[in-house]
């Protein structure tokens, strides 16, 4: 994106940003520092095991948010913690496990 002109110059050949925004918006998302996406994999990693830990699980919280959209309610992080009392969570909290499933 020329900042000048307000031109989008990487448009991938007719395939990519078609507004400065959604340019921006790629551009900060390659740009992130790696530190954060190395957090944001790890944190993927620990719901990974935790999941495959608990078998069914995944299946019972799918369910849960289901039965949740049917009556026309949003499944909370509180819903998820509900769902999840007596299993180690390994220090992951129910909002990090609920946005990553």
């Amino acid at each position: 994106m020329d900042e000048d002109t307000g031109e989008i110059v990487d448009d991938a050949q007719g395939w990519g940003y078609r507004t400065a925004r959604n340019a921006y918006r790629a551009h900060a998302y390659k740009k992130r520092p790696k530190s954060r996406r190395r957090k944001a994999a790890s944190i993927e990693r620990r719901v990974k095991r935790l999941m495959d830990a608990n078998p069914g699980l995944h299946d019972e919280i799918l369910a849960d948010m289901v039965i949740a959209a049917k009556e026309g309610m949003e499944y909370t992080a509180e819903d998820l913690s509900r769902r999840l009392e007596g299993i180690d969570l390994h220090g992951l909290t129910a909002a990090r496990i609920l946005s990553n499933l």
